[in-house]
C-alpha cells in the first residue's frame, strides 16, 4: 500500500515538472531591421563564420575571424565578392560563442540575415538577436549610463514590454521581413556598440520580466520628459488604451525640460504652406495660456487644437500636427507674438584723424510687448507685420508625454526612492509584472 502510494506520488512530481517545462516559454528571438535599400553591405566577424541561402545548403562558404565579405545587390540576385550566389535571402551564421559581427562597420550580436528590400531595389540587413540582447543595444541608446539603477531596470521592462506588444501584433514590418526596426518609429537600436556595463545590468536584474494588461503585453510607450505632466494615450493616437493615463509627473523641472523656438511670421507661412497647410498672409494664432488653460488644451495642458488664420482661409491643428509640422519638441507649449529687435546698430564713429567710420554696436533692448486690437481676447496672438513679427514658441517637456517619462523615472528613483517596479506601476496604471519567459 505504501509502495503504491510512493509510486503514485513519484507520477504526480514527473507529470508537475513536465508540465512545469511544457509551459516555460523560451526567450524569443528579435529579427530587427537595421537597414533598407543598401546598394552593398561590408560584413565581417570576430569569429568563424558560415554563408547560407535557402537554396544552396548547409553551407554556400565559409570565412575566417576578420575576414570581411562585401554583399551588392544586383537586378538579378545577390554577389558576395563578385561571385553570383542562388537564392533570395543570405544568412550569416557563427558557432562561436559570443561572437561580434560588424556590419558596415557597427558592431551586433546574433546572427545577420541579407535580404531584397521589399518594394524597392537594394538590400535589407536584419539582425537576427535574443530579447535580452537586443535589450543591451536599446538602454544604451534610451538613457544614458550613469542613471540611477532602479530607473534604468524601469526602462529595461519598459522595452521588453513594447517590443513583446509589437512581435505579438506581428503588423508593424512583417511585409519587411522582420519584427523591429532599429529607429523611433520602433525603439532606437545600437547593437553592440551602444552597450554598457551599468545597462546589461539593468536588462539582466529584470530578465524576462514584462508589464500586463488583461494578459496581454503592454504598448509601454515612453518619452524624454513630460514637462510636468503625462498625456492619455487617445489625445495623442486614436486608441484610448486604460493603462496610459495622464498623471502628475515631478519632472517638470528635469533637465532641459523647458524650451524655446523661434519663427519670423513670413516663415511661418512658407513653413505651412510647404506642408499643405497654408492660409495664406498670416493674420493671427488663436491659443489659450498654459497659466488659463481653455477647452483647446488637454488636461495636462498639451493643445488639443490651434486656430491658424490668414487671409485665404483659417484651419484649426491639433498640437501632435503642429509638433510634427514645425518640429516641436512636445505639444506643451505657449505662443507669443513680438516685433523683431536689432541685436546690434549701425553708427557713425569720428577717429581722432577727423575720418568717419561705421562701426556695428551690440545693443540689448527689451522686445516689446504683444499688440493687438482693444478688444482682442488673450488667446488671440496677431501678426501685424508678417515681414518683422516673430512667432514664438514656448514649451516643456521632450517628445509625446505618454506612458513613462525618463526624466521622471530619474528622479522617482533618486528623490523618492521608488524601486522599478513602483516606477512602471506609477505611469502604466493597473499593470501585472511578470515573468514572460
Amino acid at each position: 500500500m505504501k509502495k503504491s502510494s510512493f509510486s503514485i506520488f513519484l507520477i504526480c512530481v514527473v507529470l508537475l515538472f513536465m508540465t512545469i517545462v511544457v509551459q516555460a516559454s523560451p526567450q524569443p528571438l528579435v529579427r530587427v531591421g537595421l537597414w533598407n535599400g543598401q546598394q552593398s553591405v561590408v560584413v565581417g566577424s570576430s569569429g568563424a563564420y558560415s554563408v547560407e541561402t535557402e537554396q544552396e545548403q548547409p553551407k554556400w562558404a565559409e570565412f575566417k575571424a576578420g575576414e570581411k565579405i562585401v554583399i551588392a545587390w544586383q537586378q538579378n540576385g545577390m554577389t558576395i565578392n563578385g561571385k553570383a550566389l542562388r537564392g533570395q535571402t543570405l544568412y550569416l551564421r557563427s558557432n562561436v560563442e559570443n561572437v561580434r559581427w560588424e556590419v558596415n562597420r557597427k558592431k551586433y550580436r546574433g546572427d545577420i540575415v541579407v535580404r531584397p528590400t521589399t518594394g524597392k531595389n537594394g538590400l535589407t540587413v536584419i539582425n537576427e538577436v535574443l530579447m535580452e540582447e537586443y535589450l543591451y543595444g536599446i538602454l544604451g541608446k534610451e538613457i544614458s549610463a550613469g542613471w540611477p539603477a532602479e530607473a534604468a531596470k524601469a526602462q529595461a521592462v519598459a522595452a521588453r514590454s513594447y517590443a513583446l506588444n509589437l512581435m505579438l501584433s506581428g503588423d508593424r514590418h512583417r511585409q519587411d521581413g522582420y519584427d523591429l526596426c532599429a529607429t523611433v518609429h520602433c525603439q532606437v537600436y545600437g547593437g553592440a556598440d551602444a552597450e554598457a556595463p551599468d545597462m546589461i545590468q539593468a536588462v539582466t536584474a529584470t530578465k524576462g520580466i514584462a508589464a500586463y494588461y488583461n494578459g496581454q503585453p503592454i504598448h509601454a510607450y515612453f518619452h524624454s520628459s513630460s514637462g510636468g505632466h503625462t498625456e492619455d494615450s487617445e489625445n495623442v493616437w486614436s486608441s484610448a488604451l486604460p493603462y496610459l493615463r495622464g498623471v502628475a509627473d515631478v519632472d517638470a523641472e528635469a533637465s532641459g525640460s523647458s524650451w524655446e523656438k523661434r519663427f519670423t511670421a513670413r516663415s511661418l507661412e512658407t513653413l505651412l504652406t510647404q506642408k499643405g497647410k497654408g492660409v495664406g498672409v498670416l493674420k493671427s494664432l488663436e491659443l489659450s495660456s498654459l497659466t488659463k488653460p481653455g477647452t483647446d488644451r488637454t488636461e495636462s495642458g498639451r493643445v488639443r487644437q490651434l486656430q491658424i488664420a490668414g487671409d485665404k482661409r483659417s484651419l484649426s491643428l491639433s498640437g501632435v500636427q503642429m509638433r510634427s509640422l514645425l518640429d516641436l519638441p512636445s505639444a506643451l507649449f505657449d505662443i507669443r507674438v513680438v516685433r523683431a529687435v536689432p541685436s546690434e546698430l549701425d553708427v557713425s564713429v569720428e577717429t581722432s584723424y577727423g575720418t568717419t567710420v561705421e562701426k556695428k554696436m551690440p545693443v540689448s533692448l527689451k522686445e516689446p510687448a504683444e499688440s493687438g486690437r482693444w478688444n482682442d481676447p488673450a488667446s488671440i496672438h496677431r501678426i501685424i507685420r508678417p515681414a518683422d513679427d516673430i512667432v514664438i514658441f514656448n514649451g516643456r517637456g521632450r517628445g509625446h508625454g505618454v506612458g513613462m517619462s525618463q526624466w521622471g523615472a530619474r528622479l522617482l528613483a533618486e528623490k523618492n526612492k521608488y524601486e522599478y517596479k513602483q516606477i512602471l506601476q506609477y505611469y502604466y496604471q493597473g499593470i501585472t509584472l511578470k515573468k514572460a519567459y
